[in-house]
């Protein structure tokens, strides 16, 4: 038995099994390129699946024969997993991000804690809400002289069908104009 009992993609035959790879190898090989091109962040996500651990060791096999030595990714998880190292070796660093003596709600919650944080780390200089209208009710200067004039300008470069206006408006989309 292959899948996830809250899923409709329960495989329960051989046929089913078998075909699995063909339906999905597309899926695969992009997640390999990701693997392959980028160093990746895996949350919530065992890593234990024998068709993603496949995957890996595929990627982990080109790199070898390549000589390039690197991490594919980083697995954050809530305590240490020894069965993560065992699967994955040197391929993929496991981050434990609470102590083994942690209650599982509590290390839970401190992963929550770290995730609201990068989030916010990784949208600390994004603007392109201000001039979006679905964001007008958060932005605290919503009625500023300044961004009304820029939604004017937004409006009046729209009507405009010329292409000396298209970098103005390319502009105007950064701070979220439509």
């Amino acid at each position: 038995m292959h899948g996830d009992i809250d899923s409709e993609l329960l495989v329960l035959s051989r046929d089913a099994y078998l075909g699995y790879d063909a339906l999905w190898r597309p899926l695969a090989s992009m997640v390999q390129a990701a693997m392959m091109t980028r160093h990746l962040l895996f949350v919530g996500y065992s890593l234990t699946d024998e068709n993603f651990v496949r995957l890996g060791r595929d990627v982990s096999l080109l790199l070898d024969r390549m000589r390039l030595d690197r991490v594919v990714g980083t697995a954050l998880t809530l305590h240490t997993e020894p069965m993560l190292n065992a699967l994955w070796g040197e391929d993929l660093k496991p981050v434990a991000i609470a102590p083994p003596e942690t209650e599982p709600s509590a290390a839970a919650r401190l992963l929550e804690v770290f995730l609201d944080h990068v989030a916010m780390c990784a949208a600390s200089d994004e603007r392109s809400y201000i001039l979006d209208s679905r964001y007008r009710a958060i932005i605290e200067d919503a009625d500023s002289p300044i961004i009304q004039r820029l939604i004017e300008l937004g409006h009046a470069v729209g009507e405009e069908r010329d292409d000396r206006w298209r970098e103005v408006e390319e502009f105007l989309r950064l701070y979220g104009y439509r």
